[in-house]
């Protein structure tokens, strides 16, 4: 199902040697369980917008602090077109904040640079990385 999550019950009965009905069983338990959230095509970003991943440092980290980031960035993601904030993490490190975005110009990354070093007052110095890695499921480089 990773590959292609179009197979149909028969198609996945003839792959498995299990009969289509209890793969259909096995598989409304996963959706049920939450295991299973949806099924979504993999984007080759790369070709839609550039890809960026920022590292920023945080002088204090805590819920508090990813609690506002994730209450307030919608409001400056509404106002850029051409931007989309991928993912948001929070780590351990010497750098607290990633973020992984896609923008097709450096002026509306820089824009959400500005704005996120504005809001957030505990945001320190940041590394900006220009990421080709687009099968985030798959864990392998779409290179053509």
């Amino acid at each position: 199902m990773r590959k292609d999550a179009r197979q149909s019950y028969t198609q996945l009965e003839i792959k498995s040697g299990i009969n289509h009905l209890t793969v259909r069983k096995y598989i409304s338990k996963l959706e049920e369980d939450g295991i299973i959230l949806g099924y979504s095509p993999d984007l080759s970003l790369e070709n839609i917008q550039n890809l960026y991943i920022l590292l920023f440092k945080v002088r204090e980290i805590g819920k508090e602090t990813i609690d506002d980031f994730n209450n307030n960035v919608s409001t400056i993601l509404d106002n850029l077109d051409n931007f989309r904030l991928i993912d948001f993490y929070s780590t351990l490190g010497e750098y607290q904040f990633v973020f992984v975005v896609g923008c097709d110009s450096l002026n509306d990354l820089n824009i959400f640079i500005e704005y996120l070093k504005k809001t957030f007052q505990g945001l320190g110095d940041y590394i900006l990385l220009n990421g080709i890695r687009t099968n985030f499921r798959g864990s392998h480089l779409n290179l053509k």
